[in-house]
């Protein structure tokens, strides 16, 4: 039987400009977020509260269905990873 890889992860730019920006329409149970420059994370739950992420720094979100739950401010690029595992112990079939 072949091997399926169940944590497809695909990696993501977003430009940002001082304004709101939604991530990509990308399933997925968490996002790894690097700002080169600082940046601000919105929830779509919770969108007037974000998290500010410091300038270098990964932060990793979990517990969303899709990485566009999540939105972004700042400047410059954003780069993120989405995933749907993290060091989880997986079974296979």
């Amino acid at each position: 039987m072949a091997h399926i890889n169940r944590n497809f992860c695909k990696t993501f730019n977003l430009a940002v400009d001082n304004t709101i920006k939604i991530f990509a329409n990308q399933e997925c149970s968490e996002v790894i977020v690097c700002a080169p420059n600082a940046a601000t994370i919105y929830d779509k739950t919770n969108p007037t509260v974000g998290f500010y992420v410091p300038k270098d720094v990964v932060v990793t979100f979990r517990g969303v269905t899709n990485s566009s739950d999540l939105s972004a401010s700042g400047t410059g690029t954003l780069y993120y990873r989405t995933q749907f595992y993290s060091g989880l112990q997986q079974t296979f079939v």
